[in-house]
């Protein structure tokens, strides 16, 4: 056995790090563990925006998209047949032969359909003196025995937001962008002499709305207008396109512009060609 001699120095390089060599790596740390944690803080805050900011687009492209189906499917018989003629009034409220089945009621109008087509056919009223109201074929009905179809009647319009909040960054939203934007939904009963829009519970589309706009196309003119009665025939209910501008504002109170331009899916017939052959 080989014996070695006790060598103090062996001791002072073996031993471990000093208290100054600790004290340098616990603030090395806590500062890798400060900037990992306002890294980690920054990202946090850069995806809640994101976040945000998302929601904010995927609701207005569904606000858009539901008001854009709706008006796809307006529906006016004027699409497909023309105005009626006043001179054939008197032969139309009458019995043919006594059939019942070729019986031809007469048309009394109401305030929602007030004149009719050439065919019998009801028009519906197109109004945009509160909103922009109509008659439209996308109602899905949901139960059997109900007064329901395929159409309903649907206003969109703005009123002064209903949101309540003590957040200040709400309150100013409110304050630069004071409406939101509705849906009023009516499919039971569509045939019924008027309607009652204010009884109607509305579904809220869009906060922070500062306007609505919606604008017609005029085939003559070839310029969208922003009244139905600018229109060259302001009788006329057919329309061919529909531009839909909404300024709303986002979270971070930058305002924003959404536009749809919209035409309805009827195809064209040139009416008057066609009671020209009749």
């Amino acid at each position: 056995m080989i014996k070695t001699k006790y060598d103090p120095s062996n001791f002072k390089r073996e031993s471990g790090l000093s208290l100054i060599e600790v004290i340098v790596s616990i603030t090395l740390l806590s500062y890798i563990m400060v900037e990992v944690l306002r890294s980690t803080d920054q990202a946090t805050a850069i995806k809640d925006k994101i976040i945000v900011g998302d929601n904010e687009i995927i609701q207005t492209e569904m606000a858009m998209e539901r008001l854009n189906l709706d008006l796809t499917q307006i529906y006016s018989p004027l699409y497909f047949s023309g105005p009626k003629k006043p001179q054939r009034r008197q032969n139309r409220y009458s019995y043919q032969d006594n059939d019942p089945q070729t019986r031809i009621f007469p048309y009394r109008p109401t305030k929602m359909f007030p004149r009719e087509s050439s065919d019998g056919l009801p028009i519906p009223l197109i109004d945009d003196d509160k909103g922009f109201a109509f008659l439209t074929s996308s109602n899905k009905r949901k139960f059997e025995n109900v007064k329901q179809s395929q159409y309903a009647w649907v206003r969109y319009s703005l009123r002064n937001i209903t949101l309540k909040s003590d957040d200040e960054d709400i309150e100013a939203l409110k304050g630069a962008a004071p409406y939101e934007l509705i849906r009023t939904y009516i499919p039971d009963d569509i045939y019924r002499e008027d309607i009652d829009w204010s009884k109607i519970k509305p579904q809220i589309l869009l906060r922070f709305v500062k306007s609505l706009k919606f604008e017609f196309w005029d085939s003559k003119r070839e310029k969208y207008v922003e009244n139905l009665r600018d229109l060259n025939d302001p009788k006329a209910t057919n329309l061919r396109s529909i531009k839909v501008t909404v300024k709303w504002v986002n979270k971070r109170n930058q305002e924003k512009i959404a536009t749809r331009v919209t035409r309805p899916l009827w195809p064209i017939f040139d009416t008057k060609k066609d009671d020209s052959k009749n």
